[in-house]
């Protein structure tokens, strides 16, 4: 959803960046044309910046790996130019920045407007956050800056991600459920359409990251240019069911990619929001109208579905519904097959003795 987006000159975050992949996966096929070789210096065409925070060693290993990946990433540009390592090195270290000196890590900096485009999938933690909100409350600029007061760290890093973003730049951020839907939040849901456009709402099915088992969204958002100009054009939805993977620990291919068809129709929607849904025949995809998206109210997509609509779609399983005798006959098969299998343990106990 991000490739379209990313052009020489502009600079691009994730504030919680684990081990880098959402910086380095849209760029994996422009790394040639990005990162330049010129006058024997490594000419960068753009700029990535990946924060996470750590205190103790097994924390500090996430940006060691985050700088790994990026190693294995440009592991043919630098075994073409073996004489910049330096360079390369110190590149990675620019790219990737460990924050020690706050519990708050990332959101210890008050940023405004630096970033054209914000990838990220923030922690999900409601418990704790209180100790982030009392540390905030420490300093008068932080105080300032998170005035919102959301829940949970993932409303502190929603808030980050706004005021970091310049006027026109994008977010395509992964969130929980709770943040459409919590009543807590309604404010939360305001600050972001007084800010913002929604550009898409993106539904993921469970363990899309395996780590990860609540309910996520992709959420896509345009900061604006002028503040006072309420949004009129709608919103893309998209219901996931399958991501080209196995939802487990061996993440094998399988050949259902719903989220790959939600990428290239959220392309063509991008061009031409306003008509695109009179040639829409995907019914996995919805263009909602903005009045539908209101704080006081929830986000939660999946429900402007039926449930007759997540049947065909193979979403929801449809319920069957047995009369009395149907019930009946359902006991009496499996009063049998009880039976049937309590004779053979007695037969092949019998046979054992």
């Amino acid at each position: 959803m991000a490739k379209d987006e990313i052009k020489e000159g502009i600079s691009i975050c994730d504030p919680a960046c684990g081990v880098g992949k959402f910086l380095l996966e849209p760029i994996k096929t422009k790394i040639n044309q990005f990162y330049e070789i010129r006058d024997n210096k490594l000419i960068s065409k753009i700029t990535l910046k990946g924060f996470d925070k750590g205190f103790d060693k097994d924390e500090q290993k996430t940006i060691i790996l985050a700088k790994a990946n990026m190693l294995i990433y440009f592991s043919d540009l630098i075994k073409d130019n073996p004489g910049l390592t330096r360079d390369f090195a110190q590149l990675f270290n620019d790219t990737f920045i460990l924050k020690t000196n706050s519990i708050l890590g990332t959101l210890a900096e008050p940023v405004e407007e630096k970033y054209d485009l914000i990838l990220t999938n923030p922690p999900y933690v409601t418990s704790g956050s209180s100790n982030l909100k009392e540390e905030i409350k420490k300093v008068a600029e932080l105080e300032n800056y998170y005035k919102v007061n959301a829940m949970g760290v993932e409303g502190l890093f929603m808030e980050w991600i706004v005021r970091a973003l310049k006027q026109n730049g994008k977010a395509f951020i992964v969130v929980p459920d709770g943040i459409f839907n919590r009543q807590n939040d309604a404010k939360l849901r305001k600050f972001l359409l007084d800010e913002c456009l929604i550009d898409a709402i993106i539904s993921l099915p469970e363990k899309t990251f395996f780590t990860t088992f609540k309910k996520t969204y992709i959420l896509a958002l345009t900061k604006k240019i002028d503040k006072k100009a309420a949004q009129t054009t709608p919103v893309f939805t998209y219901l996931v069911s399958e991501i080209g993977e196995t939802r487990d620990v061996y993440r094998f291919d399988i050949e259902q990619n719903d989220l790959q068809e939600a990428v290239t129709l959220f392309s063509f929607f991008k061009g031409n929001k306003l008509n695109f849904d009179k040639i829409n025949t995907d019914k996995r995809c919805k263009i909602q109208p903005i009045s539908k998206f209101q704080p006081d109210k929830h986000w939660l997509i999946d429900k402007w579905w039926s449930t007759e609509e997540k049947i065909e779609l193979r979403i929801e399983e449809k319920e069957e519904v047995l009369d009395v005798f149907e019930f009946s006959v359902l006991i009496e098969d499996v009063s049998n097959t009880i039976k049937k299998l309590s004779e053979e343990l007695k037969e092949f106990q019998e046979e054992k003795k």
